[in-house]
């Protein structure tokens, strides 16, 4: 699921285009890929990939198919480049129950597979499959949760707020 900074970047760019005089498409597969935006323009038979990379995990390979066929915007944004007043709230309501701090934790050591991911905060998959999936769920929208392949991982600021939080529990 896509977190609410890589939402906010799309929408962006979803305007710019249409401002230009594009027609704008969401989450198109092309191939076996699947791009954010894709920007048609009739008249002059112009096309424009969009992709937002805010994991930075979108493929060479990818980014070559699209070239292929259109001009490629592919968007990378730093923590600074990103304002942090969008996403605090998701954040500060991911941080909100023991549940997902024990993930966060989990996966600060390192990536894993839902399954066990599940097991290792000490839930049963056939039990809580459905409350750890809302509690992943969450992390994942408030961008501190990533999953690629089905492995699940901490993002970038995922990582410097389980470190934050660790220190804060720290000085206790």
């Amino acid at each position: 699921m896509p977190s609410l900074v890589h939402n906010n970047i799309v929408q962006r760019q979803v305007k710019k285009l249409q401002k230009a005089g594009f027609i704008c498409l969401q989450n198109v597969k092309v191939g076996k890929h699947i791009f954010d935006v894709l920007g048609l323009k009739l008249p002059e038979k112009k096309i424009v990939v969009v992709e937002v990379d805010v994991a930075h995990e979108t493929s060479k390979r990818k980014i070559a198919f699209a070239e292929r066929f259109a001009e490629v915007k592919v968007f990378r944004p730093e923590h600074n480049d990103v304002k942090l007043a969008e996403f605090i709230p998701k954040i500060a309501k991911a941080l909100g129950a023991v549940q997902r701090l024990r993930i966060m934790k989990v996966l600060k050591e390192s990536q894993t597979m839902y399954t066990r991911l599940c097991v290792a905060v000490g839930l049963k998959p056939s039990r809580d499959a459905g409350s750890f999936a809302y509690h992943l769920k969450l992390l994942v929208s408030a961008g501190l949760v990533t999953s690629n392949k089905g492995r699940y991982r901490l993002t970038k600021i995922g990582s410097a707020t389980i470190e934050f939080i660790e220190k804060m529990e720290g000085s206790l």
